[in-house]
């Protein structure tokens, strides 16, 4: 048993493989280990090749269902955050080795707890990227924190140079040409408020029909309201 402070020399032993596929399939490695060891191991073959890591941390929010700090750093602990920094600094050193430094990208999903220094400690270790943040909506209804509810979570993007996000226009009206089925037909009910009060009884003189040319695919008119307590056809 090693004590703290001891050197520690991880190695990767296989376990078991899946073949799907034949000839030049792509293939997977899932490495089961402390993240920490893991990505010491990858630095020796892939230094520089990743072109995206994720990193899905502990929040530090004092649950006690992980092995990590939330069970024994009290809350109270005037270190708590500098703990959970020093615990995050090591990964991220680490993590922007493997990154390919023009176009590598790194995510790190975070909730209110650690946003802030999280995003401190990214600009210093990852300086040169593009840092962007981004709102992760994780229960429309709202979770309880204290006296105000949350109903996001946040994702932390950092950009190499020249990494790009691929655009993707979508008018809600025109069919989607890639293959998947449940693109292929508009999707009509985007067009519709949703909501208890999504209708003519509740919002009389807002529920107007929308003229569409079918050929050009665009919107051209806009009509009169609907008379209170018309029908509204179902959309289709």
């Amino acid at each position: 048993m090693k004590q703290f402070g001891d050197a520690i020399f991880p190695t990767l032993t296989p376990v078991d493989a899946v073949f799907n596929g034949a000839g030049d399939a792509p293939w997977h490695i899932l490495i089961e280990a402390d993240n920490y060891h893991a990505l010491q191991l990858l630095q020796y073959i892939y230094p520089g090749k990743v072109d995206c890591i994720y990193i899905d941390p502990p929040y530090n929010t004092g649950a006690r269902d992980w092995k990590y700090n939330n069970d024994y750093v009290d809350a109270n602990d005037s270190w708590r955050h500098s703990k959970w920094l020093s615990f995050m600094e090591r990964r991220l050193r680490l993590a922007k080795r493997l990154l390919k430094p023009d176009t590598g990208v790194l995510i790190c999903t975070i909730d209110e707890h650690e946003v802030h220094h999280l995003g401190n400690l990214v600009e210093e270790i990852l300086p040169e990227t593009s840092r962007q943040l981004v709102t992760i909506v994780t229960n429309q209804k709202g979770v309880s924190q204290g006296r105000l509810s949350r109903v996001e979570e946040y994702a932390l993007f950092c950009f190499s140079a020249e990494a790009r996000v691929q655009s993707y226009f979508d008018d809600l009206l025109s069919p989607d040409r890639r293959d998947e089925k449940r693109f292929q037909t508009p999707r009509w009910e985007w067009l519709q408020r949703g909501g208890n009060n999504a209708n003519p009884i509740a919002r009389s003189g807002l529920f107007y029909p929308i003229f569409i040319d079918p050929k050009r695919k665009r919107i051209v008119q806009a009509g009169k309201p609907l008379p209170k307590g018309a029908e509204v056809p179902p959309l289709s």
